[in-house]
């Protein structure tokens, strides 16, 4: 699935990569200049975005915003390819939503699993066990480069869900 995410970006073929050259192709340069793009990924998708993004960019296409759900994309990915574009102020907003800990801990995973599915895919589909995801809390506010708003990025923010008390069990 990572591997197919990163493919649609950068093999020729693959249809992130199509819509690319689509965009890139615009024949009016000054229609060009004005669109603006907003990446919006849930789960894998984040995936798909984070090797997008720098595509858009390299092709001089302006992304305004970036909005992550329950993203399955690691930690290190989103340093490596998304994050630089916020230090150096090419993209101004990112807001990531989230599960709280304790009720991912809680989900049940197709009865099989009794933690949240990105809980699955950190310790169970990665090559060793907890790996960071940015989409689990836990991951993401123990980390300061994340939780801290980077300097060229005007919108900084995470949401928490759900946004209503949790009841106990």
């Amino acid at each position: 699935m990572k591997k197919n995410a990163e493919m649609a970006s950068n093999n020729e073929q693959g249809g992130l990569r199509l819509l690319y050259d689509k965009l890139l192709k615009v024949t009016k340069p000054e229609i060009r200049s004005r669109l603006r793009l907003h990446l919006i990924g849930h789960s894998a998708g984040a995936i798909f975005q984070a090797h997008l993004l720098p595509k858009l960019l390299e092709g001089g296409l302006h992304v305004d915003g970036i909005y992550f759900m329950g993203s399955a994309c690691r930690v290190e990915l989103f340093k490596t390819k998304v994050l630089p574009s916020y230090q150096n102020g090419k993209v101004a907003a990112f807001t990531q939503f989230h599960l709280a800990d304790t009720v991912e801990q809680k989900d049940n995973c197709f009865g099989l699993y009794h933690k949240s599915l990105l809980y699955l895919v950190s310790n169970a589909f990665e090559h060793k066990r907890g790996i960071p995801l940015l989409g689990m809390e836990k991951f993401f506010l123990a980390d300061p480069e994340l939780t801290q708003k980077p300097t060229g990025a005007e919108v900084w923010q995470w949401v928490t869900c759900p946004t209503i008390p949790i009841p106990p069990n």
